[in-house]
């Protein structure tokens, strides 16, 4: 890992890699595992569910639910993702579902651990972490 690891929301493909186990994901989930259950967006959750294949699949990322606290898509949230793909400089890499997970981490005051900053840059009140 690049940074020590601290609490803060897992962005969808952190998320999506964990479940597919890539080891360098794995050992980041189980790090911030041992601060407590991992938090992601509801959007993550539903992108995660949507992306199986199988029941096996299905059954694994149900266990990561489990485990985790997902943060529910409030209409507050909704708002400032919107608020944020208003602001963001054009052109932009800013895609619907990166501007409500955005929101999700601003809105509970948390960083945000993804794998691709770049998407992110230029949102004011987000903090960016690689986590490997």
């Amino acid at each position: 890992m690049n940074n020590p690891v601290a609490p803060g929301l897992l962005d969808t493909a952190v998320m999506v890699a964990c479940v597919n186990g890539h080891p360098p994901a794995v050992r980041f989930f189980l790090a911030i595992n041992r601060l407590g259950p991992p938090r992601f967006s509801r959007l993550t959750a539903i992108t995660m569910l949507s992306g199986c294949q199988t029941d096996a699949e299905r059954a694994l990322v149900l266990r990561f639910l489990a485990t985790a606290r997902v943060e529910e898509l409030t209409n507050v949230i909704a708002r400032r993702a919107v608020d944020l793909l208003t602001a963001v400089p054009l052109p932009t890499l800013l895609a619907p579902p990166d501007a409500i997970v955005a929101a999700t981490a601003i809105e509970h005051s948390l960083p945000l651990y993804t794998l691709d900053p770049a998407r992110f840059v230029n949102l004011s009140g987000l903090v960016t972490i690689q986590p490997y």
